[in-house]
């Protein structure tokens, strides 16, 4: 695996509970030390998608214990974390279970379950608002550095708590009755931390820029966010035509300003949140070569 060539295999793993108890009831046997311990490998070869599942609805997982299923597997840093709902197929073993855990379920496809002794009606309808919650941002790969730094910092490291909370935020709203572009997220995401957590507005200003360089390629810039490019065009437009981005950017040769817009970006920030997935920021003035070209989006620090 480890020489499989870049961007050619994506691995689906189906953990669907981290829960010992749940797991037996389903005949299942993880062994999860083991199944954490090659998912790690695995994501350090850095060149394949992995893509793990979890089940909602399954017997005798509750809030609590669904929340301990979620936490474990999301330390983990998959590129995707997929939520699915538990589903009663006629013939499936799953049937036998329906009477023992108090089950109802859809009469029709997709036979999704709507009820059981562990789960009320109501939170299986809010998990489909966190799963849609989810999917706009961390499997969609948006906005990683800033969920990563408010659940070290506001949520004591407990990722289930802080997509709660955002999901019942969300619900409070609204939101989860119309649909959402891709350029308002970031500011939702900024209403919710500066509501909630009376995060600084600056410092969440620069999260968020760098997280909307580091996704979707680029391109998606909000207006809302304090971009500095027109501000330091006196720095950077000369750094383009001289010889330095050569040491950053090996064989860069300046043609057009088209091509440099297209494939690069400088942008300047107030702290260094490279490493805010770690739950460390650093207040320090500095700027960062974004280069669009490879299937994933590059950073690094320069000088000008």
């Amino acid at each position: 695996l480890a020489r499989l060539p870049r961007g050619r295999v994506q691995l689906e793993i189906g953990i669907q509970s981290t829960n010992e108890k749940t797991l037996q009831a389903v005949s299942r046997i993880n062994h999860w030390e083991q199944i954490a311990s090659h998912i790690r490998r695995i994501l350090s070869f850095h060149n394949m998608h992995l893509h793990v599942d979890l089940i909602i609805g399954l017997p005798g997982e509750g809030m609590a214990s669904f929340a301990q299923s979620f936490n474990d597997v999301y330390a983990l840093q998959a590129d995707m974390l997929q939520l699915g709902f538990l589903k009663f197929l006629k013939g499936a073993s799953m049937m036998n279970l329906v009477q023992p855990y108090g089950y109802r379920y859809m009469p029709m496809a997709p036979y999704e379950v709507l009820v059981s002794d562990a789960l009320t009606y109501g939170e299986i309808r809010w998990f489909h608002s966190f799963e849609a919650v989810f999917e706009y941002y961390y499997n969609a790969g948006r906005c990683h550095h800033t969920a990563a730094y408010l659940i070290a910092s506001q949520e004591a490291g407990d990722a289930f708590a802080f997509w709660k909370r955002f999901t019942d935020w969300w619900e409070a709203h609204g939101y989860h009755k119309v649909g959402h572009a891709t350029k308002d997220l970031y500011g939702l995401l900024r209403d919710y931390a500066q509501e909630i957590y009376r995060i600084d507005a600056g410092l969440l200003d620069n999260l968020l820029r760098f997280d909307a360089l580091m996704a979707d390629g680029g391109r998606i810039r909000p207006v809302y966010l304090d971009w500095d490019m027109e501000k330091h065009q006196q720095e950077t437009a000369p750094f383009w035509r001289s010889e330095r981005p050569r040491a950053y950017l090996p064989g860069f040769t300046f043609t057009n300003w088209r091509a440099v817009r297209g494939c690069y970006h400088i942008e300047f920030f107030a702290y260094d949140v490279r490493r805010a997935r770690e739950g460390v920021v650093e207040a320090r003035e500095m700027a960062l070569l974004f280069d669009f070209r490879g299937p994933d989006v590059t950073c690094q620090e320069i000088v000008l």
